[in-house]
């Protein structure tokens, strides 16, 4: 039904006698205003490399869409998602897009493009393109050194890739994909399925992991990036990864800042399917499909994945680890303790109820050396402090 179609109606019955016409009755078209399910990711790209943003929302038809760099509309950015193509130094700033209807609008939250240059570099990526003879289930890294393999039983084959931006330096071979199925069933083993990567980050540090993604229409729209800072165990990544169409799309998520992962031998990390409910903290307890009903026979591809970081200069050395001193309890209930390190290095003071790697919050930033103090101690169950490198 359409806005236009709305208005007064009536009817004039007839037959060889005569006619009679009906009251009036009045069709009113409501329209919802368009609302905004998945917003852009930010993204961060190598010089020369494209940078695609994507927003999913709901809302009734038609909905428009007019992507935007600041406050400036982009010309012919008029769809659901926008690739920065060959992106530069000048196009790197927040990009947002204003969804329209009849009803009204709504304007995304702002996504950051970052152009990496300088001594920022790849340690590793795969392209997936020189494919003969290589192992489907655990490719090599086509550039710089890392390690690849399937988990969580699926399986791994080629498929075609994405064309702009994945040109082999091997011109005979062919622009292929890893491609990955099957997955788990619809509310089993989360976050367990997938690929997993092994990329040591020895002096290296801000570390980006982006990838080209496509899924098949009942391939899991939602994934999540896991870390490793030991080799074992796996650490969630803030925020999960969406696709929306059949289409690649290109995720990027920033490591800069995190605890552990700069200048580690022993970094990994994997892409795993991932619940709606635990993607977004709502929706159904189990995988839905990226455009579909999710299938266990669903797809999902990776093409051009790439790991990159800058160089730790000599005159530029990662801090050295925190010490904590030992705990000194105040008349009022409250503690404090002393946290140093390389003097004027930025330090996270993380707390937890439980050594679970997965349990620690941040509570407080400081340069070396400073004295944390927690006046409400008393209102606290058993909990454990550490201090890490920002």
């Amino acid at each position: 039904m359409l806005l236009s179609q709305a208005g007064p109606y009536s009817v004039v019955a007839s037959n060889t006698s005569g006619s009679v016409t009906s009251s009036v009755a009045t069709l009113t078209v409501t329209s919802s205003p368009p609302s905004i399910v998945t917003q852009p990711q930010p993204q961060s790209v190598f010089a020369g490399q494209n940078g695609t943003f994507s927003v999913s929302a709901s809302g009734s038809a038609p909905l428009s869409y007019q992507w935007r760099l600041g406050t400036t509309p982009i010309s012919g950015a008029a769809a659901s998602s926008y690739t920065r193509t060959n992106a530069q130094v000048g196009d790197a700033g927040s990009y947002s897009v204003i969804i329209t209807n009849a009803s009204g609008s709504v304007t995304s939250s702002a996504a950051q493009l970052t152009v990496l240059t300088g001594n920022s570099a790849v340690i590793a990526q795969w392209n997936y393109n020189a494919t003969n003879g290589v192992n489907m289930n655990a490719p090599p890294a086509s550039l710089g050194t890392g390690s690849s393999t399937v988990i969580g039983g699926t399986v791994g084959s080629w498929a075609s890739g994405i064309i702009t931006g994945s040109a082999s330096t091997d011109p005979d071979s062919p622009n292929n994909a890893w491609n990955t199925t099957p997955y788990p069933a619809v509310s089993a083993a989360n976050k367990t399925a997938g690929a997993q990567f092994t990329v040591s980050t020895a002096g290296r540090e801000n570390i980006v992991i982006r990838w080209d993604q496509r899924d098949s229409n009942t391939g899991s729209k939602y994934v999540r990036l896991q870390y490793t800072t030991n080799g074992s165990t796996y650490l969630d990544y803030p925020t999960a990864t969406s696709v929306s169409s059949a289409n690649f799309e290109s995720k990027t998520n920033s490591l800069a800042g995190f605890a552990g992962v700069d200048n580690n031998p022993n970094f990994g990390f994997r892409i795993v399917a991932e619940f709606q409910s635990s993607a977004i903290n709502s929706g159904t307890v189990g995988y839905v499909g990226a455009n579909g009903t999710y299938g266990t026979g669903g797809t999902i591809r990776f093409d051009m994945l790439t790991v990159s970081g800058n160089v730790i200069g000599a005159n530029n050395p990662p801090p050295a680890p925190a010490t904590l001193s030992a705990s000194a309890f105040d008349p009022n209930g409250s503690f404090h303790f002393l946290v140093t390190g390389s003097t004027g290095s930025n330090y996270v003071v993380q707390a937890a109820d439980s050594v679970s790697p997965t349990n620690w919050i941040s509570i407080a930033t400081n340069p070396s050396p400073f004295s944390y103090t927690n006046s409400s101690a008393l209102s606290n169950n058993q909990r454990f402090y550490r201090a890490v490198s920002q």
